[in-house]
């Protein structure tokens, strides 16, 4: 029979990294089955997605011969095997990213001189050998504005989330990073799922450990997530995301541009917003900018009174059917569409 005693899970991405399958372990229950010049071929189940890499050392009972369809290892003449046997690691690499799976083992043996073959699926840990990552699902499109007297920034919401083979395990730690020029806000922490726990919550980085196993296509949501600072160039602070585990580290993911700079616009008036018709005004952005589906606009007042439901009617009017106005507090000094 043959097994693979530990788990081991990968990281699903095309980086040309040698990756290592754990010691197979071979053990003849009936005596010394496997007799000088035999062969034992080991190959991947899951053709397409994995190959073999020639990079294994020299073994003191086999010779080896590393080809396409599997790495073979022949007893060699004068040598005494022993009925246990553990073979080093398997180096091989992905073929497939952007997917997660399970990688399955199968061994062939072929006789020298008898005239019989036998395959042998190769019992795995429990938890199997995993092949996945954790994914950047969604994250909110984030206004900045450099005006002092316009909020803070919030990212609405940030989705990760597992492929269909989980690779992320209890207690392994999920990093949430921003460059430089943005931070978070310390004392404002975000609302999370409940199968993960702050670990720290620092202005440049947000730790998360996991409470249990990841579950299949499960999500991790974090949502307003209030930041501080106002940096001149939005469109250069980069939300990173890694993940660090036992036996495993995800490499960052590719930098998200989430952030860039909010639009705004002012009108004055000498008078109370009472009995007055607010006039027209036109938001002028600059090139190449526009408003996009799911984008956010906010009309703030300052001062007092606050605008009456007819003005508030007025501007809804004037917007049209492409907004909807979200529904603020009764007393608010802003209007969000």
């Amino acid at each position: 029979s043959f097994a693979v005693g530990d788990y081991s899970r990968y990281e699903g991405v095309l980086d040309d990294e040698v990756l290592y399958i754990p010691p197979l372990r071979l053990s003849q229950d009936a005596g010394n089955i496997l007799q000088p010049g035999d062969k034992v071929v080991v190959t991947f189940k899951n053709t397409g997605s994995l190959v073999w890499v020639d990079e294994l050392a020299e073994d003191q009972f086999f010779d080896i011969i590393h080809g396409v369809a599997g790495i073979t290892f022949v007893l060699r003449e004068g040598v005494d095997l022993p009925q246990e046997y553990t073979f080093q690691e398997l180096p091989f690499k992905l073929t497939t990213a952007d997917r997660s799976f399970g990688i399955e083992l199968e061994v062939k043996v072929l006789p020298k001189r008898e005239n019989w073959t036998n395959n042998y699926a190769v019992q795995l840990h429990k938890d199997g050998l995993d092949v996945g990552r954790l994914a950047v699902q969604a994250v909110a499109s984030t206004p900045v504005y450099l005006e002092d007297d316009f909020p803070a920034s919030v990212i609405k919401y940030i989705y990760l989330q597992e492929g269909s083979t989980p690779v992320v395990r209890a207690g392994d730690e999920l990093e949430i990073t921003l460059a430089q020029g943005l931070q978070f806000d310390v004392n404002n922490q975000a609302s999370k799922s409940v199968y993960a726990t702050y670990a720290s919550y620092q202005a440049d980085q947000i730790v998360l450990t996991a409470d249990r196993d990841f579950r299949s296509n499960e999500q991790l949501v974090l949502r307003d997530i209030k930041l501080t600072g106002r940096p001149l160039d939005p469109e250069a602070v980069a939300l990173t995301v890694a993940v660090r585990g036992e036996g495993y580290t995800q490499q960052q993911t590719k930098p998200k541009e989430v952030f860039h700079k909010g639009q705004a616009d002012r009108l004055y008036y000498e008078r109370n917003l009472a009995g007055y018709a607010i006039p027209g005004d036109t938001l002028v952005f600059p090139a190449g900018r526009q408003l996009m589906e799911k984008d956010t606009l906010k009309i703030r007042f300052t001062g007092s009174p606050q605008p009456l439901p007819d003005q508030i009617k007025q501007i809804d009017k004037a917007l049209g059917t492409d907004f909807k106005r979200q529904k603020g507090k009764p007393v608010s000094q802003e209007l969000v569409f």
